[in-house]
């Protein structure tokens, strides 16, 4: 309890011989409970590594907390000054020059230098909303010493928007109601200003060129991709770049490695449930752009991180392993993020389909680059995904089935004589023999099963799975291999005494 948790090795606490997952774990094509046990224990494995584990030494965490204490200098600095910032002057409600972009930012419109105006949500935490600017700053500071690629914009200040100028920002297309300051004076908006370069910042990653192609969605991930990393090695976790829905009812985030905060005891299988509207509305307001990633101050830091507590199906863990657990979780969300946009951008390219040999290699090259260009941003060498794995041998097989799989569960259904998932549970009653055998007749229906009552499509059905199992099973590896390589020397001996000094910890930590 001292330690927060187990927190040392395996050995320490009697488990001579820990669990590992092995190649032939990762390469099992079966998706039942009937797996066998070198797939069956890979997520009890991920669990039992990161549990005796010491805390994480991140390779910048002495900017993460320089950030953290920035955070809240720049609260207690800027706050108080709120209610002097200069009042906003033009008529945004009639103004065409001013288009909505997500659900509460204004954007001008034009040639050149483009102004934004991002507003306080009702209900939103004024700290949360300051942090933008903050980070903003940190990052023009240390973007040469970092290396980011994303575009950083100029934070230009805060406005005071009276609410006549705006009174219905619906009708301008905002979707998100806003907090309407009240003072013995005319009630207003608060709007924090700043610029980008253009208009690439208010396009999605997954949209395509004005040509219909995907350069600059696909540049855009990639920039995404290598910046998420470089934060993450800070201890700094951006934990809600798009709504991974685990209910459409609850709306509450899928937890991707749900076995590290899933109930032991409960028995609820241990692989997560379906991601419901995953090609719509998951992924129609995110932060990822084709300047690469935005909304740079929707943050958390390792250490402090609390997202965990409103995901699904979670339970109580001790203080240090939720901590882990949570970044790692986080992690595989960001690069499942990443993933979701690319599918939905490439969804209706010809080559779209599991049995087309050029759409799977090329599916494969761009999750073998991409992930590794995450790992590179976070671990600051030239880590590559396949380092990862037991051989070069299992990591290719592992990648050619996994960018299969992914194909034959997100290609448009019933196209034709194309066969796909649909068409197998419909004649066969259950999923491709050759991808998986062995696989139970089960004769789920496609429409009733993975559609929600709206008509938007969910990867896996109602009551459900995920099935991209290879996918999953590759983010589990990835989560003990980051244990390995994070991992930092035991903070506190068994039998050293209980200390209280604040200095035993990192800023902002000693609650």
């Amino acid at each position: 309890m001292r330690c927060g948790g187990p927190g040392n090795s395996a050995r320490d606490w009697g488990l001579t011989t820990p669990l590992s997952i092995s190649a032939e774990g990762l390469l099992c094509p079966v998706q039942t409970n009937l797996c066998p046990p070198e797939a069956a224990i890979i997520p009890i494995a991920t669990y039992n590594r990161l549990q005796f584990c010491n805390p994480f030494v991140l390779p910048n965490q002495g900017l993460g907390w320089e950030l953290q204490d920035r955070l809240e200098q720049h609260r207690q600095e800027t706050e108080p000054q709120l209610s002097q910032a200069p009042v906003w002057e033009t008529n945004l409600q009639t103004d065409q020059d001013w288009q909505p972009h997500g659900g509460r930012v204004l954007y001008q419109t034009g040639p050149g230098l483009c102004r934004r105006l991002k507003f306080l949500r009702a209900g939103e935490p004024l700290a949360e909303w300051l942090a933008e600017s903050a980070v903003q700053e940190f990052a023009l500071q240390h973007q040469h010493r970092l290396g980011l690629q994303s575009e950083i914009p100029i934070p230009k200040g805060f406005w005071r928007v009276p609410i006549h100028l705006l009174p219905q920002p619906v009708d301008k297309g905002m979707k998100s109601e806003l907090a309407v300051q009240d003072t013995d004076q005319a009630p207003y908006y608060l709007a924090f200003e700043f610029t980008t370069c253009n208009e690439d910042y208010s396009y999605l990653a997954w949209q395509k060129d004005s040509d219909g192609g995907h350069t600059r969605g696909e540049a855009g991930m990639a920039r995404a991709f290598h910046d998420l990393g470089v934060w993450s090695s800070l201890g700094v976790v951006h934990s809600s770049t798009a709504a991974l829905f685990h209910s459409v009812d609850d709306k509450r985030p899928e937890v991707v490695l749900l076995e590290l905060f899933f109930d032991l005891e409960s028995g609820i299988p241990c692989y997560p449930g379906r991601l419901a509207r995953w090609r719509n509305s998951a992924t129609d307001q995110s932060d990822w752009g084709f300047s690469g990633l935005r909304d740079l101050g929707d943050i958390e830091l390792y250490g402090t991180i609390a997202s965990f507590r409103s995901w699904a199906d979670t339970c109580w863990k001790y203080p240090a392993y939720s901590q882990r657990a949570a970044y790692v979780n986080i992690v595989c969300s960001n690069l499942l993020v990443g993933l979701l946009h690319y599918m939905r951008q490439n969804r209706d390219s010809p080559d779209w389909h599991y049995l087309d040999e050029h759409g799977c290699q090329r599916l494969a090259g761009w999750l073998d680059t991409q992930f590794s260009t995450f790992l590179q941003g976070l671990l600051g060498e030239a880590t590559r995904l396949e380092h990862l794995f037991p051989d070069p041998a299992c990591y290719r097989d592992w990648l050619t089935h996994t960018a299969r799989e992914i194909l034959y569960w997100s290609a448009p259904q019933n196209q034709g004589d194309k066969p796909c998932f649909a068409a197998h549970l419909l004649n066969q009653g259950r999923p491709c023999p050759s991808l998986y055998p062995g696989h139970p007749v089960s004769h789920h229906s496609y429409e009733e099963e993975y559609f929600d009552a709206s008509g938007e499509e969910c990867l896996g059905p109602f009551g459900g799975k995920l099935p991209l199992f290879s996918l999953v099973r590759g983010f589990h590896l990835l989560a003990c291999k980051l244990a390995d390589r994070l991992e930092g020397p035991d903070p506190t001996p068994l039998d050293a005494p209980v200390t209280h000094s604040s200095q035993a910890c990192p800023p902002g930590t000693q609650d």
